[in-house]
């Protein structure tokens, strides 16, 4: 599909092209077929989880055996099976949707054959930033896939003649408050560091009394007080992770809103997140336009190169 809409692009650039977009996972997951892998998936995934909740009952129960290397070591090995979990269950969805993927994908080329002029992208393969939503067809897809669809109306608003590529690192860098939530999250994380610091400390020196003088309170205290650190530890993971998915948030509301201000200023320009591989041939920049507009700074002027 990409490569056909470059060699549109590039055959009419002063007509450009009418740009469409679908969420291939919504499609998908509206139609039966969707649904039913849906299912055995989270049925695998509650098999898995029980099985994993297992084993992680077992290491408790075998924690006071172990030393606390060998305890850390399977700890970790215990999150490397977490993870491979996760990732075989990706690869049995990928496997259980390949066939309405490939009808999905027929339809939307059967679709833009019939519509010269006209290219369908899935946001997956090409992330348009703020896309017009008058311009989704989704729903669409997922009645074709059902047999029950009727032939889309071409619109003219969703006309595009330039691509503006969004580095969102290199847009970050003209935030100062991206510089500030930085400094907030790297505080937070010195200040949690030093408190599990100053706790293992403790236990440290807890230990060290008892393999002085083994006393069965201060066993029983130590016990108590390393899974307290394991807690605590858990519970500064969590709200560390949670801290900078709020000021990524943040941060990237702040662009989104800034793309969209450009989007409506500039219509038939469409935005696209830069990822690796993804190649959209003639392309401008707008990073650092995104930047300043997401900072207030409402004189910025979209690159020339934007405009045609």
């Amino acid at each position: 599909m990409l490569g056909l809409l470059l060699l549109t692009l590039a055959a009419s650039p002063a007509d450009g092209v009418l740009l469409y977009h679908v969420d291939l996972a919504r499609a998908l997951a509206a139609t039966p077929e969707g649904k039913a892998v849906q299912l055995e998936v989270r049925k695998a995934r509650e098999r898995r989880q029980a099985d994993l909740q297992s084993e992680r009952e077992r290491l408790l129960a075998r924690r006071g055996s172990l030393t606390a290397q060998a305890y850390a070591a399977e700890v970790e090995a215990l999150n490397t099976r977490v993870d491979g979990a996760e990732s075989a269950l990706g690869e049995l969805q990928d496997r259980l949707l390949a066939p309405l993927l490939d009808k999905a994908q027929a339809i939307l080329r059967a679709q833009d054959a019939r519509e010269p002029g006209s290219r369908t992208v899935a946001l997956a393969d090409v992330p348009l930033m703020a896309p017009n939503r008058l311009c989704e067809r989704t729903a669409w897809l997922a009645e074709a896939l059902r047999g029950q669809a009727t032939a889309p109306a071409a619109l003219e608003v969703c006309r595009v003649r330039a691509f503006a590529v969004v580095d969102m690192q290199a847009a970050l860098q003209q935030m100062p408050s991206a510089e500030a939530e930085a400094r907030r999250l790297s505080g937070l994380e010195s200040q949690r560091q030093e408190e599990l610091e100053r706790f293992k400390k403790a236990l440290a020196k807890l230990e060290e009394a008892q393999r002085a003088a083994p006393e069965r309170r201060r066993q029983e205290e130590i016990d108590a007080q390393r899974e307290a650190l394991d807690g605590r530890f858990l519970r500064y993971q969590g709200e560390l992770a949670q801290a900078e998915r709020a000021a990524h948030t943040r941060l990237r509301d702040r662009l989104d809103a800034a793309v969209v201000a450009g989007r409506k200023a500039h219509p038939q320009v469409a935005f696209v997140e830069k990822v690796e591989g993804l190649d959209l041939g003639p392309t401008c920049d707008a990073s650092g336009w995104v930047g300043q507009r997401a900072e207030g700074q409402k004189d910025a002027a979209l690159p020339a190169g934007c405009m045609r």
